[in-house]
C-alpha cells in the first residue's frame, strides 16, 4: 500500500485523513514495521516522521492523532526520547558502520518502553553495503521495532528496500496555507508572507525563527532589500553596518538572499500591476537598473563558490545604477 500525504501543517482534509489512517493502523496493531516518506525538498518529510513517532509513543493518543503536549510528545519534539533514534548522512553518505550501530542498539532492551523507533533521513545517500545491511534487517523485522525513512529521490532507493516498506508520498502545501500556518503561530502578515516563499518547510522555518537573533537578522535583511530596490546608495555601507554581524551563520546568509529575492519579486509585481502588495502598501515609483533576479541568482552562485557573504552582498549593492 502507498499513501499520499500533504505536509502536516496544511489544512486540507486529504492530509488529515491519511494521517488518521496511520494512527488507526497503530491503534489496531496493523502499522507496518517500515515506512518511506518521500517527496521533494521542503515538503515536511521530517515533520511527518516526527508526528508518526509521536503517535507510537503518545500518552493521550486518540483517533484524531497525537496530543502534542504529553511528556513523550514533548521529548520526541526535542529529540530527547531515548527510544526514538536518528541516523543522518555522515559526509553525504550513510555508512555501513552507522547501520551496524543501529543493529547493536536494537539488540538491547528498550530504555523505557516495549518498542523502538529508528528514523533514517535521506536513505538515497546510503552506501551499497549500508543499504544491503538495512535490507537484511527489514527482511526479518523485530516485533515492536519501527523504521521511519525519508528520501527526496525515491527512485534512487534500492528496489528491494522499497518493496519491504510502505510508501508515503509527501506533497507541497499551497503557499497560502504555509502563510496561514506562520500567522497562526504568531508571525505578522508581512513576515509570514515572505517566509512562505523562503521557508516552505514550516518545521525548519519555526526552528529558525526560534533561534536567537533570527528576528533581528530578518528585519535587517528586509530593510536592506528595500534600500537596494530603491537604489539607495547607503545599501553598500549597510552591508557592513547592518548585516555583517550575522554573516558567520552560513545558513542565514543564504536565506537572506532568498528574502531579498522575494522582496524584489514583490516590488516588480507591484510595479507591473500598479497595485499595493503584502510588502508594498504603496506602489514603488520605479526599479533601478541592476536590481534584478539575475543579479541575486549570481550572488547565490558566488556564495556557493565560497565567495564571502560580505563580498556577495556588497557586489549586489554595486549593481544598482
Amino acid at each position: 500500500m502507498s499513501y499520499q500525504l500533504n505536509n502536516l501543517h496544511a489544512s486540507n482534509m486529504k492530509q488529515q485523513q491519511i494521517f488518521k489512517q496511520l494512527v488507526k493502523a497503530y491503534r489496531t496493531g496493523t502499522l507496518s514495521h517500515a515506512y518511506i516518506f518521500h517527496g521533494g525538498q521542503g515538503v515536511g518529510k521530517k515533520e511527518c516522521v516526527q508526528r508518526l513517532a509521536q503517535a507510537i509513543f503518545c500518552e493521550q493518543l486518540n483517533d484524531d492523532g497525537v496530543c502534542g503536549v504529553c511528556t513523550h510528545c514533548q521529548r520526541i519534539q526535542k529529540n530527547e526520547f531515548q527510544d526514538v533514534q536518528y541516523i543522518e548522512a555522515d559526509n553525504q553518505t550513510i555508512k555501513i558502520d552507522q547501520i551496524r550501530q543501529l543493529k547493536n542498539d536494537v539488540s538491547f532492551s528498550s530504555m523505557e518502553h516495549d518498542k523502538k523507533v529508528y528514523v533514517i533521513y535521506d536513505i538515497e545517500k546510503m552506501s551499497v553495503p549500508a543499504a544491503n545491511s538495512l535490507l537484511k534487517f527489514l527482511e526479518e523485522p523485530n516485533q515492536q521495532v519501527y523504521f521511519l525513512l525519508t528520501t527526496s529521490q525515491v527512485d534512487a532507493v534500492l528496489p528491494t528496500i522499497r518493496s519491504r516498506a510502505q510508501l508515503v508520498a509527501c506533497h507541497n502545501q499551497t503557499r497560502e496555507s504555509i502563510q496561514s500556518f506562520y500567522q497562526e503561530n504568531g508571525l505578522m502578515q508581512q513576515q509570514a508572507y515572505i517566509l512562505s516563499y523562503v521557508l516552505p518547510d514550516t518545521q525548519l522555518g519555526m526552528e529558525l525563527i526560534e533561534q536567537d537573533d533570527f528576528q533581528s537578522f530578518y528585519q535587517a535583511v528586509v530593510s536592506w532589500a528595500m534600500q537596494w530596490v530603491e537604489g539607495d546608495t547607503n545599501a553598500y555601507i549597510a552591508v557592513q553596518t547592518k548585516l555583517a554581524r550575522y554573516f558567520s551563520n552560513k545558513e542565514w546568509v543564504n536565506i537572506g538572499l532568498d528574502i531579498v529575492m522575494t522582496v524584489v519579486r514583490d516590488a516588480m509585481f507591484s510595479l507591473m500591476v500598479q497595485q499595493s502588495t503584502a510588502l508594498y502598501t504603496t506602489v514603488p515609483k520605479k526599479m533601478k537598473k541592476g536590481v534584478t533576479i539575475d543579479a541575486i541568482v549570481q550572488a547565490k552562485r558566488m556564495l556557493s563558490s565560497n565567495v564571502s557573504a560580505q563580498v556577495c552582498y556588497e557586489w549586489l549593492a554595486l549593481q544598482v545604477r
